[in-house]
């Protein structure tokens, strides 16, 4: 599992620096805008489900019957793909008035494909995330996140020699992305029928009851919909539509650079492994301090990494910076810096979100990220004010630390 998610991160990361290199500015920065769009439909198609698997999922794998468990499994990948293919029917709708609003209108048939994207990438995280992750089956979800970072860095760079266009970027994405989801049905296939084959329910075990899933559900989906309000996608689609994309392609790329070492952070790696045994642990014995004593580990354990990034990109962020992304964003350094100190509160919420589930005190995430949404007018007014991509990271760390105060 190990080898699998370090292969996994390293054609990530070259995937993503060989992109920043090969488009021009400009159409970089769509396409950062492009990966905004994705991230925030994920959020708004995922009603909260991945919660309800993460709670729910260890229960039934534990307890359930076999015909239990793979109508449960049924139910959520068939809601999960109406979701999303919901969310790109509306966005294809509203195509004229967004490429308006982002600046984009001269990619119009790129961004269209991009809605082919959005359904399949989303389809197949959630079948990794919150299908083969609960059932400890990390193997399938290295396999298949490997397979896409693979052909995507394959095509790409099959194409850098005669010059990358932003077309021929969502082109590859939308290959691997298929390609990607293609596996994972394979592999879901093959789960139902071994994996999950002739198990009998336990004496003592009964399906949670609709009041329950709609209640995990619609608290962490509201607060999902809140936080994405003042998340580092929104602030990026708000800096485009007031500056433009060539503005923003320097925060896109440390957005973007942020999320590849976020997804291999010590808890990011472990939460998937973790979080399952945590919830199964206090179903039994009901104890707090267990719980907190677990997910303080894999807090201090980012710490241990995060802490050193906040040193490097203070003192030398536009020299690395330089280096990944070929000499075109040595100025966002700053921007870097934030994203790094951004990367060290998130991590603390984490935990705080899991915590806040695990013992159904899920609505305090809800009011934490109330309070987050102030960074939204706060970016919107400094990058009137001139400050461009650095006003947009100041306005991300100022309303993530409004979330830590309330919470």
């Amino acid at each position: 599992m190990v080898f699998g998610r370090a292969a996994s991160a390293v054609l990530a990361v070259a995937a993503m620096l060989l992109t920043a290199r090969g488009l021009s500015l400009v159409e970089y920065g769509v396409y950062s805008t492009l990966l905004a769009i994705l991230a925030l439909s994920l959020t708004y198609s995922g009603l909260g489900l991945d919660w309800v698997s993460s709670r729910f999922m260890p229960e039934y794998r534990v307890g359930a019957p076999t015909a239990e468990i793979r109508r449960f499994i049924g139910w959520f990948v068939t809601v999960r793909f109406a979701s999303l293919c919901l969310v790109a029917v509306v966005l294809l709708v509203a195509m004229g008035p967004l490429s308006d609003a982002f600046n984009i209108g001269q990619w119009t048939d790129a961004v269209t494909l991009y809605l082919l994207v959005i359904v399949l990438e989303g389809q197949v995280r959630s079948m990794r995330s919150d299908i083969f992750d609960p059932l400890l089956l990390q193997d399938h979800t290295q396999g298949s996140a490997t397979l896409r970072s693979l052909l995507f860095l394959a095509l790409v760079a099959a194409q850098m020699p005669g010059g990358l266009t932003l077309h021929e970027v969502v082109s590859s994405d939308l290959a691997a992305s298929g390609a990607s989801v293609l596996v994972a049905f394979i592999q879901l296939g093959v789960i139902l029928r071994r994996h999950l084959a002739g198990q009998e329910a336990k004496p003592d075990w009964r399906a949670p009851r609709l009041r329950e899933i709609f209640s995990v559900a619609g608290h962490n989906y509201t607060g999902q919909l809140v936080a994405s309000l003042a998340n580092a996608n929104t602030l990026l689609l708000v800096g485009a539509s007031i500056l433009g994309p060539a503005a923003v392609a320097g925060f896109g790329f440390c957005r973007n650079l942020t999320e590849q070492i976020r997804r291999y952070l010590p808890a990011q790696l472990l939460i998937s492994v973790v979080r399952p045994k945590i919830v199964a642990a206090f179903s039994i014995d009901g104890r707090l301090t267990g719980i907190v004593e677990r997910v303080q580990l894999l807090f201090k354990a980012n710490l241990i990494i995060l802490m050193p990034l906040v040193i490097l990109a203070a003192t030398c962020g536009d020299q690395v910076l330089s280096l990944l992304s070929g000499g075109k964003f040595a100025d966002a350094w700053t921007v870097a810096v934030g994203f790094a100190v951004f990367l060290v509160l998130q991590s603390h919420r984490i935990v705080l979100s899991l915590v806040a589930n695990i013992i159904g005190r899920a609505h305090l995430i809800t009011v934490g990220s109330l309070v987050g949404i102030v960074s939204l007018p706060l970016a919107a007014g400094l990058a009137l004010m001139g400050y461009g991509d650095k006003g947009l990271a100041a306005a991300l760390v100022l309303g993530e630390l409004a979330y830590h105060v309330v919470f």
